[in-house]
């Protein structure tokens, strides 16, 4: 993967994401996912966002570049 590849810091997003969720949570901000069905308010709730985020990184990682890979998904600006 090459410099400017979205799928560079696939590995790294999951982890920023966390970060993120834990930075507001810790601020006393309330996330509860209405489509998903979980609360990061329980553990679980937290043990499945962090399964879902590590999931979507490594779908983002194996994504071919190209017309149907990551760049078709973000779009040609991303």
């Amino acid at each position: 993967m090459g410099q400017g590849d979205p799928r560079a810091s696939a590995g790294q997003s999951a982890a920023y994401v966390l970060s993120v969720v834990k930075q507001l949570r810790e601020r006393g901000v309330r996330i509860v996912s209405l489509t998903e069905n979980f609360d990061l308010d329980t553990k679980e709730g937290r043990f499945m966002f962090a399964v879902l985020a590590a999931a979507a990184d490594g779908a983002l990682e194996a994504s071919p570049p190209g017309p149907w890979g990551v760049s078709a998904v973000r779009g040609p600006d991303a």
